[in-house]
């Protein structure tokens, strides 16, 4: 019996379709067709396959460099990237959408939610949407409400809402679905449904609501329900017209950055000093070989017949001995990203294919270079490969080994060596060494290094003479290094005189292009110099042998402890509330809380080295006042939390409260010789302050000292300025190192800006703000600085959001539109553009601007049917400006009150706090908004209020707190304090003071003095028993009262009118702070501060003469050696040059390259007029000054505190017992400090000490050679690649019972299984 055969065309043939089994890649292939109808399926990774082999029913192919995205797509590809945003309604119409923010009212329930605008609902917290581009044509905005999403859903209404998913499987029409537009230059969106856009609308919200209601004919009472509704502002579906589309234009924030998708070969690097962003260190698109490989038996048959396909990538950036090497100077062996390749795979070494096998797989592979590695012992030899292909020799200067990790110096002495062995004609290679390996110290501190003398190593004495030239001229090869740019290897180089070899490693390199040159420039000028250094001509030849002299744990360890003569201190004594802790090698910041001083003005000749290592728990767990340091005004300090607010400060008359965070009262300082406090000036609490007072400035202290005092004399040659700060101000501002501008009134001079050193109490003019002042239209009252100048505000109380947003309190006469105008009211009016979106409720104008709308409504062209929406109040109090920074002078007015009485402003960050008050009810309340004017949340006031007064802010334990200062009804001052974060309610304290007055107010003040005796019998002597003082000030209740009174010679021409007037509060002045430090908040940073106050020059013209002209006081011009009788050349009076960059000097350093640990090293050459800084070996800046001219003892007093802050020469823990300003989040331990000033190389060998030496690798080529890899289990190429499947979640300090964490567990296991994947296994630990 024979068998037919069966004849099918090529076309029955079907190829493979090769498949990722996890279904997240596609392979590029191309498909071609013969004319016979064959299919044959080209996959571009067979395309560079190089060998393959069959094991185990499975086909592997070695694939030769490639890229993933040469071989394969991701199956996802975002062309718009999601957004988490808010968003804002009518984007295109400034003065509306700070009212349009999106808001949900969440419910964590299955009810929907309904959608609003900015109102005040405790539970309408839904203000961050996801919205997710599914694609280019549709997109989804959700929110989660709970533990779930909830989806903007269009149920067929007008009004959308928020609703649960009903089905897994949508299709694109489905109405969670909108199509959308989406500029992502400008960051503006517009949804659309079936041609309607979504769009602002209105709807009405209901509720029921049950109460006790009594029937008239039986007196019983009985629960009546009542249906109460409300109409809001919603997002509805709108057929568009012009202004629905303007309405509807939706503002969102910026697009989250991500990694790039488009390949996955990547060395990913974050730059964890600019907020963990990309570095652009990252290398993308690398190039690998790949091993490929496919189970046959396991095709899938069908239609089409799959392959479940895995790849992954080979070691080719590993050298031959597993090291991954950095860049150096050779060029060959490195890919296009410059990264190198150590192995190039080119086959499988099985000797043949089987479908069963049980040996391991086996690669060969080809590498290029021969390595050594230098352990951490005092010598390692090494020999040259026997060939140096493509090379014939090497400079020693072009191998990694500067970068690898050899250590280099300002001298020999300290670095790295390599000696090269030579006979003594040194010409012949030799083949070995004698090696001695023992270390010796002697009694001068230097230790003694490896010669070469004759083929032999051997050890020289520091104190013989070398009287003969065994060796010749060359000694060694050192690498040469500052700790900031990359080491240079030198040849050094040893003119035989009567002296020490060991000298001419100790000395400090003198650089030469060559030996001749040195040599000729030796004799020319007949140089007593002993060593020159020339850079290195040392090579690496073939064959040849070398000895590389590492630095190791001995030999630092025997230097440093060369130098205990010269320690100070190397333990802690901490200082606690209990116990004095005696000679402690480390301290836990977490537990330890107590402080150590050490008294560095009595080191002798005032250079010290201070040195320390803080090891964090992680990269930002510090939390530090203050880790080491003296910083009081003058000083140094290392911090990274520069909210330091232990005080409360509140002035009344003449004394000054003092309170801690929680209102127990401290001092009270009273100041006799004055009777108004009109504002306390301070920048820093760790500093001295300023008092302003009605007839004098007073610098003082926590402690009630009085430092030093400015008072009105008509022989100061700033009078008029002091007249003005004292008769007081319409605002200030603070800047630089402790400087603050005043906006004055202009009483007693025609400058608009003051500045007042508040150091030195020096008042300048500020000429060039003056003018910039005067050549502006408005009157301002208040200044800020911006990136590149200064701005003027319209209002008092400035407060800059960030650098494009500022704003202001105003206080002025305006008119408020008491409901909506359209801008359909202004069309065919001159108004019919600029207010073309109409005026909202509540917009407020000033007087010019309110008139010019007013006229609109008089155009013959006005639609009078509008005419009873122009329905006005006027009022007199303040207001909220906003301010563009980025516009010329724009101010935009969105913030005002009909009811409400605004009281003060403060900002945090881009978070903007409002006090006001509602007068009818007497409720107080602070809000907050954020920079583009949406509401965040609102505070109410613990009790009823008389008058609002300040708000001010702590932090304590790295929480902002939110002090609200107002008056009770008795007018007595009461707090509460918020946690700004959550709202929380946290105490309330009153207090037994009223303060002062900040109303704005006319006040009158004496021009001259009023003994008590000019009161004669009068009972006011009762009240002024001392009478007044020159510049007294009065309100006008007092004044009237003395005026009112008649008595003789106290008539109103006594005084002098300061109208507008008022006094200044600023209880913490945390404001000042944060601005100040709000770029280095949390960062790690070197402070120094010093008042040189040196920089004076005599206010006579020059030597030879003597001046200003003096005719007014009876004087002609005169000249230095002619004075008139009754004046001297030396008369001219002295003047304070007070330039802040000469007299007050403010430095900030942030330090860099923060680790895990870390090992900080301050050296203080201060005779030498020098402070350097260094962290884990690297130098990172300096301060260097004129010794001659700074008063060093400001540098070195009060003294060096440990873990605390020093209020002058007293730590922040003595002062205040409640509150706890001691660091915390790592522990500092290796603490030394010494009574000498250190190189940079002996800072390095304080560092090393702390760390372990680690091993040197370094390469040379060697050509081409091979060896073999074996790979015995496989793993598949997940992407992106979990490291486990197990997560641990720790919950820390949670303070619930045993019996409800297994409640919580359940609950949390329930809200992570939509976002976790299911393959996940997830275990609880709660604390």
């Amino acid at each position: 019996m024979s068998l037919s055969p069966t004849y099918k065309s090529l076309s029955a043939l079907s190829p493979i379709y090769l498949k990722d089994s996890n279904n997240k890649i596609e392979y590029i292939s191309n498909d071609n067709f013969t004319q016979q109808g064959l299919h044959l399926l080209t996959y571009n990774v067979n395309k560079s396959a190089n060998d393959s082999f069959i094991k185990n029913y499975t086909s592997n192919n070695i694939v030769k460099d490639k890229k993933s995205d040469q071989i394969f797509n991701l199956k996802k590809t975002i062309s718009v990237q999601d957004l988490n945003t808010r968003l804002n309604f009518k984007s295109t119409q400034p003065l509306l959408s700070s009212s349009f923010f999106l808001q949900v009212l969440t419910s964590s329930k299955e009810l929907e939610s309904v959608i609003a605008f900015n109102i005040d609902i405790t539970d309408l917290n839904g203000s961050n949407f996801l919205v997710d581009f599914v694609n280019d044509d549709f997109l989804t905005v959700s929110l989660i409400d709970g533990k779930l999403p909830k989806f903007l859903y269009d149920s067929g209404q007008e009004a959308l809402r928020f609703k649960f998913l009903d089905s897994e499987n949508l299709s694109l029409t489905s109405n969670y679905y909108f199509n959308y537009f989406y500029d992502r230059e400008n960051k503006k969106l517009r949804l659309y449904k079936d041609d309607k856009i979504v769009t602002t609308t209105t709807t009405t919200l209901t509720t029921e609501i049950q109460q006790i209601s009594g029937i008239a004919s039986t007196g019983e009472q009985v629960f009546v329900t009542q249906v109460l509704s409300s109409t809001i502002n919603t997002a509805g579906l709108l057929d568009p017209t012009p202004e629905r589309i303007a309405n509807g234009t939706i503002g969102v924030d910026n697009e989250i950055v991500l990694l790039k998708t488009d390949n996955i070969d990547q060395f990913i690097y974050y730059d964890y000093l600019n907020n963990n962003q990309l570095s652009n260190d990252t290398l993308s698109g690398i190039n690998y070989d790949l091993l490929t490989y496919y189970t046959y038996s396991d095709i899938i048959s069908g239609d089409k017949n799959f392959a479940n396909f895995n790849c992954f990538n080979l070691k080719n950036h590993i050298s031959n001995d597993n090291i991954a090497y950095s860049g150096d100077n050779l060029e060959e062996n490195r890919d296009e990203n410059l990264l190198y390749i150590g192995r190039k795979y080119q086959n499988f070494t099985n000797q043949k294919s089987k479908e069963k096998d049980y040996d391991n797989i086996t690669l060969n592979y080809t590498f290029f270079d021969s390595e050594f590695k230098i352990g951490s012992k005092e010598l390692t030899n090494f020999t040259m490969p026997n060939n140096l292909f493509p090379f014939e020799k090497i400079n020693i200067n072009d191998t990694g080994l500067a970068d690898n990790g050899s250590f280099a110096s300002t001298n020999p002495y300290f670095s790295d060596k390599i000696f090269k062995l030579t006979d003594t004609n040194k010409n012949n290679l030799q083949n070995t060494f004698i090696n001695d390996e023992e270390f010796l110290v002697n009694e001068n501190d230097v230790s003694l290094f490896v010669l070469q003398s004759g083929g032999l190593l051997g050890f020289e004495s520091l104190n013989d003479v070398q009287n003969n030239d065994i060796f010749g001229d060359y000694l060694c090869t050192w690498l040469k290094g500052d700790g900031v740019n990359r080491g240079v290897w030198f040849d050094r180089y040893y003119i035989p005189k009567d002296t020490s070899y060991t000298v001419a490693f100790t000395g400090v390199y003198n650089e030469y292009p060559s030996t001749s040159q040195a040599a000729e420039y030796f004799n020319a000028n007949e140089t007593n110099l002993v060593y020159y250094d020339v850079k290195s001509n040392l090579t690496f030849e073939p064959n040849a042998s070398y000895v590389y002299q590492r630095i190791n744990d001995k030999q630092i360890n025997n230097y440093i402890d060369s130098q205990k003569d010269k320690l100070i201190r190397d333990t802690y004594t901490i200082q606690t509330s209990s116990v004095q802790l005696q000679e402690v090698d480390e301290v836990n910041l977490n537990s330890v809380k107590g402080f150590d001083k050490i008294d560095i003005k009595n080191i002798p000749n005032r250079d010290f080295n201070l040195g320390f290592e803080l090891e964090l728990d992680a990269l930002s767990s510090l939390d530090s006042y203050q880790l080491f340091g003296n910083l009081y005004e003058d000083g140094f300090s290392i911090k990274n939390n520069f909210y330091f607010t232990p005080f409360i400060i509140i002035p009344e008359g003449n004394k000054l409260y003092i309170y801690d965070n929680n209102f127990k009262l401290l001092r009270t300082n009273i100041y006799e010789s004055t009777n108004n406090i009109i504002d306390v000036l301070y920048v820093e609490q760790n500093n001295n302050i300023v008092l302003v007072c009605d007839n004098k400035l007073i610098k003082t202290n926590y402690f009630g000292e009085i430092l030093n005092e400015l008072t009105p004399n008509d022989n100061y040659v700033n009078n008029l300025l002091l007249l003005e700060i004292i008769k007081s101000y319409k605002s200030k501002t603070f800047h630089g190192y402790n400087n603050v501008f005043f906006i004055t009134h202009k009483y007693n001079t025609d400058q608009n800006i003051i500045n007042l050193d508040l150091n030195n109490l020096v008042l300048t003019e500020e000429n060039s703000l003056n003018l910039q002042f005067e050549g502006l239209s408005s009157n301002f009252e208040s200044i800020i600085p911006t990136v590149s100048s200064y701005r003027f505000l319209v209002g008092n109380t400035p407060a800059k959001l960030n650098e494009e947003v500022a704003c202001s309190l105003q206080v002025v006469d305006r008119f408020i539109s008491k409901q909506l105008i359209p801008g359909e009211a202004f069309l065919n009016t001159s108004l019919s553009a600029e207010l073309s979106s109409g005026i909202i409720q509540g917009q407020s104008f000033d007087e010019s601007y309110y008139s010019i709308v007013q006229a609109a409504t008089g155009e013959g062209t006005f639609n009078q049917s509008f005419s009873s929406f122009f329905n006005f109040i006027q009022d007199g109090r303040a207001r909220v400006v906003f301010d563009n920074l980025g516009l010329g002078n724009r101010e935009d007015p969105i913030l005002d009150s009909i009811e409400s009485t605004i009281y003060d402003i403060n900002s945090v960050g881009e978070r903007l706090f409002i006090q006001y008050v509602n007068t009818p009810i007497q409720k107080g309340f602070v809000q907050e908004f954020t920079s583009e004017r949406f509401k965040l949340s609102s505070f109410e006031l613990s009790k009823p209020i008389n008058e609002g007064y300040k708000i001010d802010f702590v932090k304590e334990n790295n929480e902002l707190k939110l002090l609200s200062f107002a008056k009770d009804l008795s007018g007595h001052i009461f707090i509460d304090k918020f946690n700004a974060d959550s709202g929380q309610l946290e105490n309330t304290f009153s207090l037994d003071i009223s303060g002062v007055n900040t109303d704005i107010q006319t006040y009158y003040a004496a021009n001259e003095e009023i003994p008590v005796t000019s009161f004669g019998t009068n009972p006011l002597t009762a009240i002024y028993p001392t009478g007044l003082y020159k510049y007294r000030r009065l309100n006008k209740n007092e004044y009237d009262t003395i005026i009112g009174e008649g008595i003789a010679g106290i008539g109103t021409s006594k005084f002098d009118i300061l109208s507008a007037n008022k006094f200044h509060l600023n209880p913490i002045n945390f404001y000042a702070l944060d601005q100040k430090y709000r770029k280095h908040e949390n960062k790690l940073v070197f402070k120094f501060n010093l008042n040189a106050f040196l920089n004076t020059f005599v206010l006579t013209e020059k030597w030879d003469k003597a001046g200003p002209p003096l005719s007014a006081n009876g004087h002609a011009s005169f000249l230095w050696t002619n004075p008139p009788a009754e004046l001297s050349g030396w008369a001219g009076t002295q003047k304070v040059n007070n330039a802040e960059p000469e007299s007050n000097v403010e430095i900030i350093f942030e330090v860099p390259n923060i680790t895990i640990k870390n090992y900080f090293n301050i050296d203080f050459n201060l005779n030498g007029g020098e402070i350097k800084l260094y962290n884990n070996g690297l130098y990172f800046g300096s301060i260097n000054f004129n010794p001659n001219l700074v008063p060093i003892e400001k540098i070195i007093y009060p003294e060096l505190f440990i873990n605390t802050q020093n209020i002058r020469n007293i730590p922040i823990d003595n002062i205040v017992k409640d509150i706890n300003y001691n660091s915390k989040g790592g522990v500092i331990k290796n603490f030394k400090i010494h009574n000498t000033s250190f190189d940079s190389s002996l800072v390095n060998y304080l560092e090393l000490q702390t760390k372990s030496i680690d091993p040197l690798y370094f390469r040379v080529p060697c050509g081409t050679r091979n060896s073999t890899e074996e790979i015995d289990t496989l793993f598949t190429y997940n992407i992106p690649g979990n490291i486990s499947n197990n997560i641990k979640v720790n919950i820390k300090d949670v303070n619930i019972d045993n019996s409800f964490k297994q409640q919580l567990i359940e609950y949390l296991e329930k809200s992570v299984e939509i976002v976790t994947p299911s393959q996940q296994t997830l275990t609880y630990n709660i604390d």
